[in-house]
């Protein structure tokens, strides 16, 4: 897959690749039994993972994104444990997915504008021929008899 933004291709790789690479980690979502819960619930993820920025906070629910680099079992026993002594229903854990991939490579590439860009001759060699033979229009023209178009900036993986 790659993804462009600001008119040139900014990643190219595999999906999980990209969700590794550019995902920012994983998502935590944690169902509260009660409205007081949620100041130890925060504690315990800031606790846990590194790199904790909350996202939202609705009706119990609160979702987090963490970064990568932690102890799977020790969150899974910690959770738990959370389940009878903090008052947590339910959590889940899952990868971004490609849209926060997309959205997150759009957002850091957001302020630059696109190159327009640049429409040259090709050389004889690499001219695609005219179907009825003919040349090229004498007054430098561009026609769609043989063109060649700067291709799009790689800024990497």
């Amino acid at each position: 897959i790659g993804i462009m933004a600001a008119g040139k291709l900014r990643v190219l790789g595999s999906p999980q690749h990209l969700k590794s690479r550019h995902g920012g980690g994983y998502r935590i979502e944690l169902k509260a039994g009660g409205a007081d819960s949620d100041t130890p619930l925060t504690e315990l993820v800031d606790k846990l993972f590194t790199g904790v920025k909350r996202v939202s906070s609705n009706h119990g629910t609160l979702v987090f994104e963490v970064e990568q680099g932690f102890a799977l079992g020790q969150v899974f026993s910690a959770f738990e444990e959370a389940k009878s002594s903090l008052g947590l229903e339910t959590f889940t854990m899952s990868q971004t997915t490609l849209e926060d991939v997309f959205l997150r490579v759009a957002a850091a590439n957001k302020s630059k504008k696109p190159k327009p860009s640049r429409v040259s001759r090709a050389p004889n060699a690499m001219a695609m021929q005219r179907s009825d033979g003919g040349e090229p229009d004498g007054d430098g023209a561009v026609t769609g008899t043989n063109l060649a178009v700067e291709a799009a900036e790689y800024d990497g993986y």
